[in-house]
């Protein structure tokens, strides 16, 4: 504790967010839906994929009358500059599907959830600083709930569902992405997340970070009907990835996870029950073996997603939503020793887009980051997140279609000497 508190202040005093962009949305609206629903894009998971190349793990989400957190899947998107983002060609890493019944026969619609995962950069050394054998390929997971629907296609939350997990293995060439494998795994057992009995149920908001010659990705895992947040640790076996060990570390979902400047592992969680309007931290210096809570401060957000985030120069800090502003206002706290320094804003729906549309509310929430190199040879801090505009679920009334919807990706401008993610 004395050793972090001892950095972060170090850190403060010579490295800290000079501006955060502040642009349209960079993805809006999807090429092809299932059934060609209407729908937009939404959540947004940034990561590296080649020695100049990031992409986006992005969500889609139908908005038609009668669709209430109703997914449909994930795409993925290459870029090399923010720019060319908004032209990227999406690849279409998931979709919904129907599913016979296993006991009755009859059709049920599997709802394929936001999708987040690993990869081993294109160019990116192992350890040893030799060529990696999972050079080139990664992975997704996402929770695909299975539900009844009625005559029209619709389902309810009011029903039961049953829970499957979907685990991808994915490609790129430098020019192509590729779904090597695809399974549905459920629902019971869900897929192992090691040997120690901890199962996978769904992905948190960051992507994966190495570790080694591994991948260390958050996650929400079960085991006997308890759920813990943690991190999983995947390896290169078999010629694909696969998860390997489960550390549970705290309770809440969501789960993100950064690595800062003295190299120490950060996690952070979306805090339930009593605790919604609580951010708690946890800190590793192992490697993610063995964790310590660093941060406990509560009245900080309303009860909606936290990410912890770094910029470049490997500066921590948490974006969430302001306490009491539902989730109209984006904003962020660096990290001074055991407390958060802000609130320092984002994005102001209400402020910049003036009036929402009749019987709506803006939403701006689901913050991602990762710090990737690009075309220009420079490490670039990445902070993706949505914004929609939303209506109380009512049979008949669509999501309203502004032109505001969808995964802005903004860069995290900061001064101090840039901590790189990968080695290439």
């Amino acid at each position: 504790m004395i050793a972090l508190l001892a950095f972060l202040i170090a850190s403060a005093a010579t490295a800290d967010i000079v501006m955060i962009t502040h642009g349209p949305p960079d993805v809006s609206l999807p090429h092809e839906t299932t059934g060609n629903k209407p729908a937009r894009y939404g959540m947004g998971f940034p990561l590296q994929v080649s020695g100049t190349e990031a992409a986006i793990f992005c969500n889609l989400r139908a908005i038609g009358p009668g669709y209430s957190d109703y997914e449909d899947g994930t795409d993925l998107l290459v870029f090399d500059n923010l720019r060319a983002l908004r032209t990227a060609k999406p690849f279409a890493v998931s979709r919904n599907q129907m599913l016979p019944d296993a006991a009755t026969g009859e059709e049920r619609l599997v709802v394929k959830f936001p999708m987040a995962g690993g990869f081993w950069p294109i160019g990116a050394k192992a350890a040893d600083g030799s060529r990696h054998p999972g050079e080139g390929r990664g992975f997704g997971i996402c929770q695909a709930l299975s539900f009844e629907v009625d005559s029209k296609g619709f389902f309810t939350w009011t029903k039961p569902f049953v829970r499957y997990v979907e685990v991808v293995q994915l490609g790129y060439d430098g020019a192509q992405f590729r779904v090597v494998k695809r399974e549905l795994v459920g629902p019971s057992p869900l897929p192992a997340a090691g040997p120690a009995g901890w199962q996978l149920v769904t992905q948190g908001l960051t992507n994966a970070i190495p570790e080694g010659n591994d991948l260390l990705l958050p996650v929400l895992a079960q085991r006997d009907g308890k759920y813990k947040s943690g991190v999983c640790r995947w390896q290169w076996r078999n010629e694909q990835w696969t998860a390997v060990s489960f550390v549970p570390i705290g309770l809440g979902s969501e789960p993100t996870l950064v690595r800062v400047a003295d190299r120490s592992l950060l996690f952070a969680t979306r805090p339930g029950s009593e605790e919604l309007s609580t951010v708690v931290v946890w800190r590793s210096v192992d490697a993610g073996k063995t964790w310590q809570e660093v941060v406990r401060q509560a009245d900080v957000r309303s009860s909606s997603p936290v990410s912890i985030s770094r910029t470049a120069c490997g500066l921590p800090f948490i974006v969430t939503n302001l306490r009491g502003r539902k989730r109209t206002r984006l904003c962020f706290w660096t990290i001074d020793g055991a407390s958060l320094v802000g609130p320092r804003l984002i994005r102001d729906c209400t402020q910049e887009f003036g009036p929402r549309p009749k019987e709506t509310f803006w939403v701006v929430d689901h913050p991602s980051s990762a710090t990737v190199r690009l075309a220009d040879g420079q490490w670039h801090g990445l902070l993706a997140y949505r914004v929609k505009a939303y209506r109380l679920p009512t049979r008949g009334r669509p999501e309203p279609d502004v032109p505001q919807t969808g995964c802005y990706v903004e860069e995290i401008l900061s001064s101090g000497s840039a901590v790189p993610e990968w080695q290439f």
